[in-house]
């Protein structure tokens, strides 16, 4: 179980990478790359919550811009997945330790192994 939640911690790392990427270095990364842009663009992207892409117009869907907002542009994604990964594996590793010893040690471990991830997608996976 423990193995699992540091694979889930990990990815959830790696998705923060490609939220950065895609918020600050986006035209010097693989996601320029792709054919959508109006999804993957996030200086455009964030529009797509939106009816007609206007704010002014209100929420294209119910909930677009609340609690489905990760449905609409590809950095909510990522972030839905990271927050989906880490409130899943946060759970598992405090019932996995059985003293407030053993969980510091699992956070610090944990929180390695986020920076892991991080690191890999930010640094070596995702640029041009």
């Amino acid at each position: 179980m423990l193995v699992i939640s540091l694979v889930m911690i990990f990815i959830a790392g790696f998705f923060e990478g490609v939220m950065d990427i895609l918020q600050f270095h986006f035209h010097s990364s693989i996601f320029s790359l792709m054919p959508n842009r109006y999804y993957w663009d996030p200086v455009i992207s964030w529009r797509n919550k939106y009816q007609d892409n206007d704010p002014l117009l209100g929420p294209r869907f119910p909930l677009s811009t609340t609690f489905l907002v990760g449905l609409t542009d590809a950095w909510h994604t990522f972030k839905l997945l990271r927050n989906v990964l880490l409130f899943s594996a946060l759970p598992i590793i405090g019932y996995v330790a059985d003293s407030v010893t053993l969980l510091f040690i699992y956070a610090i471990i944990g929180r390695t192994v986020y920076g892991a991830g991080f690191w890999l997608a930010y640094y070596k996976v995702l640029r041009k």
